[in-house]
Order: C-alpha cells, then sequence, then structure tokens
C-alpha cells in the first residue's frame, strides 16, 4: 500500500514495521561459524569428544525478545563417547547462545 503526504511518496507497510533492535553485547555470526566454534570448543574441553564430527544448527524463533535464534538440530558424534560430549555440547550451547545470534 502506498500512500502520498505533503508530496511524499511512502510504503506503508514500511511504516508500520518496527524496527528490530540489535542486542547489546551480541554478536552475529553464520550458521556454518557457529558450528564450527562449536565443535572445536567442545573438542577443547574434553579428550574424549577429539572424534566428534560436526554440530548441525537451525534458525528457530525466540522465545523472548532475548533469547537466541538459534538452536542445535543434531550432532554427528562419529567414534566420539555419546554421553560426554552431550554433556560437553549441552555447556557450550548454553554459553554460545548468550553471546551469539545467527545471521539472517
Amino acid at each position: 500500500m502506498v500512500s502520498i503526504q505533503n508530496g511524499v511518496v511512502q510504503n506503508a507497510r514500511y511504516e508500520m514495521s518496527p524496527k528490530k533492535k540489535e542486542q547489546p553485547g551480541r554478536k552475529r555470526r553464520s550458521i556454518a561459524a557457529l558450528e564450527l566454534a562449536i565443535v572445536d570448543a567442545v573438542r577443547q574441553s574434553d579428550p574424549e569428544c577429539k572424534a566428534l564430527i560436526a554440530v548441525i544448527i537451525e534458525r528457530v524463533v525466540p522465545k523472548s525478545p532475548e533469547g537466541a535464534n538459534w538452536a542445535v538440530k543434531g550432532v554427528k558424534y562419529g567414534s566420539a563417547e555419546r554421553d560426554r560430549c552431550s554433556g560437553a555440547i549441552s555447556s557450550c550451547v548454553e554459553a554460545v547462545q548468550r553471546d551469539f545470534d545467527i545471521l539472517n
């Protein structure tokens, strides 16, 4: 919908949409960079997790304004011990979700 006010054409839909505010202190990364950073952190945190292959991230709608816009969708463990790596992944993801959003 286009409107004309004072000789200026404005897009009404654009005018009505609120601006998204960046969360102060939160950094933005691509999904691939975030997946790699989590895998590297988990591998360094526990020697039993050296064989971890990948963590798969998916975009989600945040439950709150300060919530993360991503979650772990899956894990490729390889020959790494699942129980130990699951704990390490959980603690790493909790810390990273506070600081990082994924790019649009």
